[in-house]
């Protein structure tokens, strides 16, 4: 068993809760491996759909 990011596999929990990410490639691994599908965003305690983020301003 493998972990593998949620919306490679189509999972709609990218921020705006589209599948935006979404990739043939993972999709076409999981009929020969067995994957599991993790959020790290979720599983930080994002919410899905949430309002963009992003830094402005910064230095970094």
């Amino acid at each position: 068993m493998k972990l593998i990011s949620a919306c490679l596999l189509g999972v709609k929990c990218a921020w705006d809760g589209k599948d935006i990410y979404k990739s043939d490639k993972v999709i076409e691994l999981s009929n020969s491996e067995t994957l599991m599908p993790v959020c790290p965003e979720q599983l930080g305690g994002l919410k899905t759909p949430r309002a963009p983020q992003e830094i402005q301003g910064g230095d970094w």
